[in-house]
This record gives structure tokens, C-alpha cells and sequence, in this order.
């Protein structure tokens, strides 16, 4: 490390010395974390190696899939995806080091797909579970939807049929549907719970996709005014979604 005279930067004294101590702590955390990071040439190239690219093929395939089927689902038009596809090394702080030490890069790809729905939505569930796109909330050995347990069709029924109160009286929790990595939440008049899709962030990764379609695309504000329910289905945004780390390249010790 380069010397330093701290006492002509920081003065004479505890206090000086307290600066110089904290001087050099923070130096030595820069120079150690720097000497960590891997360059970024390095990054876009694994992030463009073929497993990378077959992976990210797989997991887009299944996206699409996904929001294809429930877009066939009657009474469910899609009008709007937001997708988006990163790789990049973990993010690093000089004094809190790495967040992800164990890999030097990590993909995430995630979607949102919005729908407006035509009609009732009491009649659009069931058929959102024949679609078969998932198995929302929990089952019993015989696979039938838990009585009164989230995230399922049948609590989201019972949500509706029993005016948002179990049994006892007690208010109910919002109805969504949930899946590991998958969510689907709607509109619950008079509570409007779907926000406007977000912009894409600008571009600072060793890989990035994002991309709104159709283009231009419709509003949730419009797509509300024309159906009068939106429909979000959420893909890969949270831990148990294949999209999620999809791709990752272990830190060599």
C-alpha cells in the first residue's frame, strides 16, 4: 500500500489518530474488495458462453408458455409483458463486501404479464386452475385446494362467496394465487391492486434484455377502463422460480 502521511491529512491528537486508523481501514477494504472483482469483459463473456444461452432459451421458453396459456383461458385477454433478462457479477460494497460471495455471476430473468378480464371473475378462476398452468396453494393428498388456505383458487373463491370473512367472522386476507415463483393478483373492487408496469432500468449489466410488449403498449389505466378488472401474472420474481439464478458461474476459491 502507498504511504501515507495521515498526520497531514488528519492533524495530531486521538481524533488524528482515529482518522488515520479509519484512513487506513477504508483504503485497505477499496484495495481488497477491487483485487476481488472480476472484470468486466470477463462477465459478458460467461454470460454469453453456450450453457449460459441454452439455459437462458430454456427458461424464456417456459415463460412464454406459461403466460400463452393463460392468455387461452376465456375471459383473460393479454394486453402487456414486461420482461427482463440480467446477468451480472454480485453487487459489491467496499465496506460490506459481496453479497452473493459465492458465485461470480448470476442470471435472473423475470416477466409480468397483464390481462384485462371479461367478466366475472368468480367464473374466470376455475378455469385459470384447468389451465393447468400451476398448482395454486396448497393441496391434500387427494389434490383438492386446502379449505380457508392462501393462495388458492378455492380460497379465492370462498373469499368472494363469503363476502371476505371466514366462518367466525374474521376478515380474510386479499385473494391471490400462488405457486413457487408464480403469482397472479388482480383488481378487488373498489381497490385498484395492479400498478402501472415498470419502466426498464437502464442498462448496466454484463447481459441485459428488457423489453415492454406489444409496442407501444397499452396501460393499466387504459387496459381498467376497458375491462374494468386487471389481471397480473407474475413469473420468476421471487425464490423458488427456475427463472431465478437460472444461470451461475461458482467463485473459484
Amino acid at each position: 500500500m502507498v504511504g501515507i502521511d495521515w498526520r497531514r491529512l488528519c492533524g495530531r491528537g486521538r481524533c488524528g489518530q482515529a482518522c488515520g486508523l479509519l484512513l487506513s481501514l477504508t483504503m485497505l477494504v477499496s484495495i481488497t474488495a477491487c483485487s476481488q472483482e472480476t472484470d468486466d469483459q470477463k462477465l459478458r463473456f460467461l454470460a454469453a458462453s453456450e450453457k449460459a444461452q441454452s439455459r437462458r432459451a430454456q427458461e424464456e421458453r417456459k415463460i412464454r408458455e406459461s403466460i400463452g396459456r393463460l392468455g387461452s383461458v376465456t375471459g383473460v385477454h393479454h394486453v402487456l409483458t414486461r420482461f427482463m433478462d440480467t446477468c451480472a457479477g454480485p453487487a459489491s460494497q467496499a465496506l460490506w463486501g459481496s453479497d452473493d460471495p459465492q458465485h461470480t455471476l448470476v442470471c435472473d430473468m423475470e416477466a409480468a404479464a397483464y390481462f384485462g378480464v371479461r367478466g366475472d371473475i368468480v367464473e374466470v378462476l376455475p378455469r385459470i386452475r384447468a389451465a393447468a398452468i400451476a398448482n395454486w396453494g396448497h393441496q391434500d393428498e387427494h389434490g383438492e385446494d386446502v379449505p380457508y388456505a392462501g393462495g388458492s383458487v378455492r380460497y379465492a373463491l370462498d373469499y368472494y362467496r363469503n363476502h371476505g370473512r371466514y366462518p367466525d367472522g374474521a376478515l380474510m386476507s386479499i385473494p391471490e394465487l400462488e405457486s413457487p415463483g408464480l403469482r397472479i393478483n388482480w383488481d378487488l373492487a373498489p381497490h385498484q391492486l395492479v400498478d402501472e408496469a415498470r419502466p426498464c432500468p437502464p442498462a448496466g449489466y454484463a447481459y441485459f434484455r428488457c423489453e415492454l410488449t406489444p409496442s407501444p403498449a397499452a396501460t393499466v389505466h387504459a387496459t381498467r377502463t376497458e375491462y374494468g378488472v386487471v389481471l397480473v401474472f407474475e413469473i420468476g420474481t421471487r425464490m423458488g422460480s427456475s427463472a431465478h439464478h437460472y444461470y451461475t458461474v461458482p467463485r473459484r476459491p
